[in-house]
């Protein structure tokens, strides 16, 4: 085992020790098996599921790199992020279907209504952990605004892609997805954690702003790339697949066509006439200069921080690292991240 595999394994195991002390507290606390026993059931499937666990270690990475040492109170706010995050995915998966999701599956009202209450029981008990963190380590009250808008923000950009996949895909546009990553991934999946971690540390005021367009552009690049993904493995399934699609699917299509406005395609209405257009280089091709743009864009933020180069690299390295970065994006942030250490916890 390599020494990033070795470290990789002890934080994932560390997070998810402390995750699994917050929810038996709190279940022992509200009796919860004896008084609903598949709330439990629900909550502990997800918190169980495996998970890349991104925004906790982007705390705990930039933490660190402000000096903070990794102790059981960082561990617990971090974990407490990951609950948030779990949250999200209930809410998600209530909208989506449970799509993809490695959960066991269930159907009907029941299920859907079991998924809604995990969430709003991580949701509150996640937000509670942090408060009494506020408290108990007098954080800064900073830190409970940024998990309150924030969380109004995730609803916010479900919503809003609620809206666009109920739109033509002529009447949406390339400013409009980046919006919709800003608040869906941006906010609560990069600025959040970065924030929350420097606040514990005692960061310096004055890298608020420059954390937060860091995270602007490294949440951008996050979305995008998954978009590109995924896209690029719709457009390459048989042709009688495409139909089910839904809607909200093809954001990363839409935005490409309005910003190409090629040979009229934006007035095609049927999804089946759109898709059959598209060939996924295409998207590609599209897709690879505004991610490279957007990972130069991050590794000049970091030039702003006041840290050590060492810790900005390694800062960097783990906002990237689920990126299968190649050809013009690597280029982008191949300075910073070449030779980045790994968290040790």
């Amino acid at each position: 085992m390599s020494g990033t595999e070795s470290s990789a394994s002890v934080f994932t195991a560390r997070v998810r020790e402390q995750m699994h002390d917050i929810l038996e507290r709190e279940f022992r606390r509200t009796n919860l098996r004896g008084r609903a026993p598949e709330l439990e059931k629900v909550i502990r499937q997800y918190i169980d599921r495996r998970a890349k666990l991104l925004r906790p270690r982007l705390l705990l990475e930039t933490a660190t790199a402000y000096g903070a040492e990794v102790s059981p109170p960082l561990l617990e706010i971090a974990a407490a992020t990951e609950l948030l995050h779990t949250f999200a995915l209930l809410h998600d998966d209530c909208i989506d279907g449970a799509h993809g999701r490695e959960v066991p599956s269930s159907s009907g009202d029941e299920a859907f209504e079991m998924r809604l209450l995990a969430g709003d029981f991580l949701h509150a008990l996640a937000y509670a952990v942090i408060a009494e963190l506020v408290v108990t380590r007098a954080l800064p009250a900073a830190v409970l605004e940024i998990v309150r808008s924030v969380s109004l923000d995730t609803v916010a950009g479900q919503a809003m892609d609620l809206e666009l996949s109920r739109r033509p895909i002529s009447a949406r546009s390339a400013a409009e997805l980046y919006e919709l990553y800003d608040l869906k991934t941006g906010r609560y999946s990069f600025d959040a954690p970065m924030q929350i971690g420097a606040l514990y540390a005692g960061s310096p005021q004055r890298d608020q702003a420059a954390l937060s367009e860091l995270a602007r552009y490294l949440g951008r690049a996050y979305q995008l790339y998954d978009d590109m993904v995924d896209t690029e493995q719709l457009l390459s399934a048989p042709r009688e697949r495409h139909e089910p699609v839904a809607s909200w699917e093809l954001n990363l299509v839409a935005a490409m066509l309005a910003e190409k406005e090629a040979d009229g395609m934006r007035e095609i209405g049927e999804l089946s006439r759109v898709l059959e257009r598209i060939e996924p280089e295409e998207v590609r091709e599209f897709a690879e200069p505004m991610l490279a743009e957007l990972l130069s864009y991050a590794e000049r933020q970091t030039r702003r921080l006041s840290l050590e180069r060492a810790s900005a690299r390694r800062l960097l390295g783990a906002a990237t690292q689920h990126l299968c970065v190649n050809g013009r994006e690597a280029r982008a942030i191949r300075s910073c991240n070449s030779d980045r250490d790994d968290l040790h916890v």
